[in-house]
């Protein structure tokens, strides 16, 4: 996760995009930084704000009042984490902001079939969905699959021999030449999500 990209649709600076959605606020903090990296290779400035106080695992470059921030950036990224129905989330209340959109990661959003054909009660789950949440925090909503936050092949594979590297350093166990090749190799590949683009724009 920590290489992966997710591009933003059309920008009109300045902007100030909501993120939340049906999700753990680790999967929230993961995504609003690979967001935050897609928004500055397009060359905008971005700033990722946790309201009230971030936990150790949050990367962020603004948190506790929001009344406080700096909204000077091209895209501010407030994320209020998990939502919790209504108008409520877990980093608490919306501040009085003008807010272009929320960014809302729901495991609805991820295609049974593709992205590019969807069946029709997919399509009407989605809107209904989307028309709920709008409605409850008055601003437009994009559904985003949370599949998008997973990561790369090659760093897949480089975590799931960790522990078989961790062990052969804490028993004295030489690795073998063969893993050592593929771990080396699966590193070599692990930069291709910095390709532009290559994830969908989310709206």
């Amino acid at each position: 996760m920590k290489k992966r990209i997710i591009y933003p649709g059309p920008l009109n600076p300045p902007e100030i995009i909501v993120m939340s959605g049906a999700i753990n606020n680790i999967y929230l903090a993961e995504a609003s930084n690979s967001l935050a990296t897609g928004i500055r290779s397009k060359g905008y400035s971005c700033s990722v704000c946790w309201p009230s106080m971030s936990r150790n695992y949050v990367d962020s470059d603004q948190s506790g009042d929001p009344l406080t921030f700096d909204y000077s950036s091209d895209v501010t990224l407030l994320v209020m984490g998990e939502y919790l129905g209504f108008s409520r989330f877990r980093q608490g209340a919306l501040p009085s902001q003008e807010f272009s959109r929320c960014v809302f990661f729901t495991p609805l959003a991820n295609p049974v079939m593709s992205h590019t054909e969807r069946f029709p009660w997919e399509l009407e789950r989605l809107k209904e969905v989307q028309e709920h949440i709008a409605e409850a925090i008055q601003m437009p909503v994009n559904l985003v699959a949370t599949n998008l936050i997973r990561p790369s092949g090659a760093e897949k594979r480089l975590l799931e021999t960790s522990s078989e590297v961790i062990h052969c350093l804490e028993t004295g166990k030489p690795l073998s030449s063969t893993l050592k090749a593929k771990r080396e190799l699966w590193k070599n590949v692990d930069g291709m999500d910095q390709l532009p683009a290559l994830e969908r724009a989310l709206w």
